[in-house]
């Protein structure tokens, strides 16, 4: 078996875990696009706000199994620096490193920006889906707020030109402070808009790129 195929069980593995372990624990609430068609559409990018680490695989869990196979591969961006210190124990100690492995994560490296979207634009390039959170962190500020998107997804689109799926991932929790509910919303797949780009310089292309992304995924957001 090669790694990949190895990478591909795991996720298959993964999502009947969270049907039925994970989800039980919330009120799932879960709506798709009704033009979501992903036939023949792979590799996607997958784009999504980030408020957990559970995301990736809450989100992957919440499609129907049809549709969830036809994102396979899926490949997701890994940091190799931590600021926060659990994330610098529980990666001293292996566990972060046995789970890249495990999902074949893709580590965001490099000096430059270029080398940075290099790998995840190889992934897409090969054939694999990618999953990735333009925020570039998990925002706690609160329930509802979307931070910035960062321009590596507007990049990667770029170069690789491939249907982007728009996602939206929402907790709420009781006086507890337990996460009871648990919202994912999936919009149709979208491209970035051709526009008149000759008198734009490139950060500002990236900008207006970056807005028109994270407008897709607020609109998710809007009802919940």
């Amino acid at each position: 078996m090669s790694y990949q195929s190895f990478s591909k069980s795991v996720w298959i593995i993964t999502y009947f875990f969270c049907r039925f372990f994970i989800r039980p624990f919330y009120k799932f609430k879960i709506q798709i696009h009704p033009d979501l068609d992903l036939d023949m559409k792979a590799p996607v990018l997958i784009i999504a706000n980030h408020r957990s680490m559970l995301d990736p695989w809450i989100i992957s869990g919440s499609l129907p199994f049809d549709t969830f196979r036809q994102l396979l591969p899926i490949r997701m961006l890994g940091s190799k620096i931590y600021h926060d210190p659990f994330l610098k124990f529980i990666n001293r100690i292996g566990i972060i490193p046995f789970v890249y492995f495990l999902y074949n994560v893709i580590p965001v490296d490099g000096e430059t920006f270029e080398e940075k979207i290099s790998g995840p634009v190889r992934a897409l390039e090969a054939g694999q889906s990618v999953f990735m959170f333009p925020e570039g962190k998990i925002n706690l500020k609160s329930e509802t707020v979307i931070a910035e998107f960062k321009k590596g997804a507007v990049a990667i689109e770029r170069e690789t030109h491939v249907p982007i799926l728009p996602v939206f991932v929402y907790y709420k929790k009781n006086p507890t402070g337990f996460r009871t509910k648990c919202v994912v919303k999936f919009d149709k797949l979208t491209t970035l808009p051709e526009r008149a780009r000759q008198s734009l310089e490139e950060q500002e292309m990236y900008a207006l790129d970056a807005k028109y992304l994270r407008k897709k995924v607020l609109g998710l957001a809007r009802v919940l």
